[in-house]
């Protein structure tokens, strides 16, 4: 799948399930409701030129045992705002977890007895918090 001129996928992504010998290029992928690519099963896939960016769960997936993956000349980008939510009992973890992106939390309340954690920095996170309240709290800033 090679894209000619300014080509773009937005809402949606690609998912190869079992698949081999594939080329995806010069696309843009943006805001898919699940990854923008997800590759399972699938092997000898050269993804290149390509711009991914603001995907629900990961701009790029390889999972179930893909291999011979090539990612090449690739841009990668997220910037995400989490602003006055109220994460509640059951929320265990991923109030947000975030990996290769850049996130901006505030003016959040967490009441989440018996959670493992609420904000998780990962590989080449970069995340910044402020003026969130968690349960323990007697009041939350407005601002």
């Amino acid at each position: 799948m090679i894209g000619v001129g300014d080509v773009t996928l937005s809402g949606g992504g690609l998912y190869l399930y079992r698949a081999s010998n594939v080329i995806i290029r010069n696309l843009t992928i943006v805001g898919s409701s699940e990854d923008n690519i997800g590759l399972h099963y699938s092997h000898h896939v050269w993804i290149d030129h390509c711009t991914l960016a603001d995907a629900t769960d990961g701009n790029l997936d390889m999972t179930q045992g893909s291999d011979h993956v090539t990612i090449s000349w690739c841009k990668f980008h997220y910037h995400v705002t989490f602003h006055h939510n109220w994460w509640g009992a059951g929320c265990i973890e991923r109030m947000p977890s975030v990996r290769f992106g850049r996130v901006h939390v505030f003016n959040n309340h967490y009441n989440t007895p018996g959670n493992n954690y609420a904000i998780r920095t990962r590989v080449g996170a970069e995340v910044r918090r402020r003026g969130s309240c968690s349960r323990r709290a007697t009041t939350c800033p407005s601002s």
